[in-house]
Formats: C-alpha cells, structure tokens, sequence
C-alpha cells in the first residue's frame, strides 16, 4: 500500500487529476484494512486533492458537506492517545510507529483542505485575495490554525531526540515543518496579521536553513517563504525591505529551469504582489506594469500546462505530497 500511496502522491503533484484518479482506489485498501480508521481518512484526502484538481475551488467547495472535518479530526484526535498509551507499553516510541508518524501528516492536511475547501487562501495573488475573508473563511482559517499547530506540537512531542531539533528529529522531516510554519505565516498574513504571520515565517526559515542543501525543491520551498516574508514587510510598511525581498525571489524562480504547476502559481503571486508594491509608489507605475505583464506570461503558460494535464486547477501550496 506505501508504494501504491506514493505513486498516488506523485501523480496529484505531477498535476495529473486523471491518472491520480485511476490509483486512488480507496474502496480496495478500506477492505484490507477494515478496522483502521486512518485508512479512509487518507484515501479521501488524496480523493479531494484530486477533485479540487480536476475540477477547481469550486467543484471541491461543492464536494464537501463538512468543511471543518470535524470526523476526521476527532478521529485523528483519539489516534494520538492510542499511539501515547501503546508508547508506554512496548516502550516503542511513538515517531516510530506508523500511525505516530501519520498523525501530524493528517492533521495538517485536513487544516489544508478545510482553507481549501472555503477558498479562504486564494490560489491567485486577484480581487479575490484583496477582499476580507467572509465568516465561513475566518472558521476554517482559524480551525487551520489550530491544526497547523497541533500537528506541530505532535511532532516537537513524540519526535525530540537528544541534542536534536524536533522537527529534524525521527518524525516528520524538516520539509514538513517548514511548509507548516510556512502554512501558518500565510493564512496569518491572509487574517491581516503580518506580526504574526513573521514569527511563524521566520521559524520556517530557521527549519529550512538547518537542513537546505540549496538545490531543486528545497530551494523553492524556501523561495516561497521569503515571497511571504516580503509581503508581510509591505503589510507593515517596510517597502525598501519588501522589495529587496520581492527582487531575490523573482531571481530565484528565474533560475530554475523547471518550475512546476505549483511552482509557477507561487512565481505569479509573487509578481502580482511585487507589482502592487511598485504600484504604491511614486513614478513606479511602468515597473509594475512589467511584472503585472509577466506574472500574466507565467499565468497563460500555467493554464497550457494545465490544460495539457486535463487539470482545472494547480496543486495549491498549502498540500505537502513527499515522495
């Protein structure tokens, strides 16, 4: 079943909603493992992704009965005391039981997918993204708050070793952390909170920075954390920093030769949001202009992309699928 789940996870990344479709055959694991509980949570999860894939924000907003999961957390929730009391019997730690190391995974998923499933973190850097979140958006946004951290707890709990980062430690690796804490920066930074959304910002530098070898996709999970440090440093009023920021990430993205899906919806929210920046500012207008005019040429090769992929929609940033 892992390696069947890993080919799942790497068809939903590659942005292949059709293919991911045919290996997501839920029903079959459910029957060989019918009193795990965990089983169909996973499974749905990676069903969801897909739809949200093939159809949009939309289709999944439409799919969804429950956009809080309140099941599934609870769920999720009573697995914690069955691996902590099974930790203190076998004296078998809990980051080394698979359950253990599911559960933070889980928990943050079903955060992602509750912010996904109310659009409460638009994909696109749009009139949307620039409009407060509604009632229904600040639930989920703050369930994913509450999840975000609980996964981390989880992990900083069962994960710690001797003289060791917890996140670095026998649990989730530090790529989990980080897009965690990265996860929290932005659904702050959507909350009007760019103090906050900094802390949490900053942590997910430190993680990253502890273990970046500075190459592929490391290298792009810290660009997206200093595409959010600089839109926090606009929100705060810091706009020399911002833009310095803003130029290091542009570069960044420039460099790499293969951007995916997902890569390029972060390289056109940056854009978007650096021209704003240049916008406010005094004979910078034609400075904008240009980087409006190129996050719309990653924007139409994004939708190419797509379209060759039979995909509505990319894989948003907030759904971390390791290999």
């Amino acid at each position: 079943m892992a390696e069947h789940e890993r080919m799942l996870r790497l068809l939903l990344r590659a942005n292949l909603p059709k293919e991911a479709e045919k290996w997501c055959t839920k029903e079959e694991f459910v029957k060989l493992s019918p009193k795990d509980e965990t089983v169909p949570l996973k499974w749905t999860l990676y069903e969801l992704i897909g739809k949200e894939l093939s159809g949009g924000a939309e289709h999944l907003a439409k799919t969804v009965d429950d956009p809080l999961f309140v099941q599934a957390v609870e769920t999720l929730r009573e697995k914690k005391d069955v691996v902590l009391q099974h930790e203190k019997a076998s004296n078998v730690k809990a980051s080394e039981v698979q359950l253990g190391r599911d559960i933070p995974y889980l928990l943050a998923q079903y955060a992602s997918l509750s912010v996904a499933s109310t659009r409460a973190l638009p994909r696109h850097e749009d009139a949307d993204s620039k409009v407060p979140p509604n009632d229904a958006q600040l639930v989920s946004l703050n369930q994913a708050e509450v999840l975000y951290k609980e996964a981390l707890a989880w992990v900083e709990k069962t994960a710690a070793e001797k003289e060791k980062d917890a996140l670095l430690a026998s649990g989730p690796n530090a790529p989990f952390g980080a897009w965690v804490e990265t996860n929290l920066g932005e659904l702050l930074l959507r909350q009007n909170k760019p103090e906050e959304a900094m802390e949490w910002l900053g942590k997910a530098m430190d993680t990253l920075q502890a273990a970046q070898n500075g190459t592929g996709g490391s290298a792009l999970a810290m660009t997206r954390v200093l595409g959010q440090i600089a839109r926090a440093c606009h929100a705060m009023g810091q706009a020399v920093t911002s833009e310095g920021l803003f130029v290091t990430v542009v570069e960044s993205f420039e460099r790499e030769k293969n951007l995916s899906s997902t890569d390029r919806v972060e390289f056109s929210r940056v854009l978007r949001a650096y021209g704003d920046l240049l916008a406010s500012w005094e004979k910078r207008e034609a400075s904008a202009a240009r980087r409006y005019e190129q996050a719309e040429r990653v924007e139409q090769d994004l939708a190419r992309m797509c379209q060759a992929n039979q995909s509505a929609a990319a894989l948003h940033s907030v759904f971390f699928l390791p290999l």
